[in-house]
């Protein structure tokens, strides 16, 4: 018997998807799409830490690339490389999955949320003193902005957590998982579009396939773009089983904000049709570096 989790994880993902592509082209998802890049460029940063690398600046540009500082010994760069380069999509899928799987429970949407928190504040601090190349800007925007919102919501959500089922908790929860829900989105069609149905010079597909022998940045692509696959699956797959058995006391509020997004967006829509705008079919920016 399915539970009332899985019937609200189910409505929910699917009305996100829904609103994600009908308003994919449109100027209001534009901050989200620069979060995954923010989330991919710090899965690079991530990385290069792991390896013992420094992280000289973290950069998020207007297009939706990014690109991330990074130095180490040379006789650690080689081998470096070929942990840094794949973090960024495949880091980013994770992050997604992390996000996902943190909705089916208020103790650990509150962590998740705390966590992203304390990455925007790594990201302020190297937007502001960090090496850049070309905008500042992008980055300190984000991170100020969804640091605001989310610490907001968290404070919120604690602040009436004796009240049984209250909005804010809602509210949290419905957002983490539309943030997730659209990184895993975004990451997973910008492996395809930006290693796989081309090649660009500039991909981390074609930067690692550079340092692989006999490896072509097209099929370095397809198995990033497999794997980016997968843990999107296994994210799905995993929520649904963790709340199999889950008590049947989900409020009638969590299953506003899918419908409300689906809502949304058709009217987004509507008004452009009548305002004779036109929407281009589903497309990836410039490669996330």
């Amino acid at each position: 018997m399915v539970s009332q989790q899985q019937v609200f994880f189910l409505l929910t993902t699917s009305c996100y998807v829904a609103a994600v592509f009908m308003l994919w082209t449109s100027w209001l998802l534009k901050p989200f799409k620069l979060w995954t890049t923010l989330m991919h460029e710090f899965s690079h940063a991530l990385a290069a830490w792991l390896v013992c690398g420094e992280v000289t600046g973290i950069e998020v540009h207007q297009n939706e690339g990014g690109l991330t500082h990074w130095k180490t010994s040379p006789e650690k760069m080689r081998w470096a490389r070929y942990i840094v380069l794949p973090a960024g999509y495949l880091g980013s899928a994770l992050w997604s999955f992390c996000i996902i799987i943190s909705c089916g429970n208020l103790f650990w949407a509150r962590v998740m949320a705390l966590a992203l928190i304390v990455v925007l504040l790594i990201c302020l601090i190297y937007a502001i003193f960090g090496q850049t190349e070309e905008q500042r800007g992008p980055l300190i925007g984000l991170s100020i902005g969804f640091g605001s919102i989310l610490c907001l919501l968290v404070v919120l959500s604690f602040l009436n957590s004796s009240t049984s089922h209250n909005v804010w908790d809602v509210l949290l929860v419905a957002s983490l998982l539309f943030v997730g829900v659209l990184n895993a989105l975004y990451a997973t069609l910008d492996v395809y579009y930006d290693t796989v149905s081309r090649t660009n010079e500039r991909s981390d597909a074609y930067q690692f396939s550079q340092i692989c022998p006999c490896c072509f940045p097209k099929c370095v692509g397809l198995v990033w773009f497999l794997l980016a696959s997968i843990i999107l699956i296994l994210a799905g797959y995993v929520y649904m089983q963790m709340q199999a058995n889950a008590k049947d006391d989900v409020s009638w509020m969590m299953y506003l904000p899918g419908p409300v997004a689906v809502a949304f967006a058709f009217a987004v829509r509507g008004y452009d049709c009548i305002g004779k705008r036109t929407y281009s079919p589903i497309g990836i920016a410039e490669s996330q570096a």
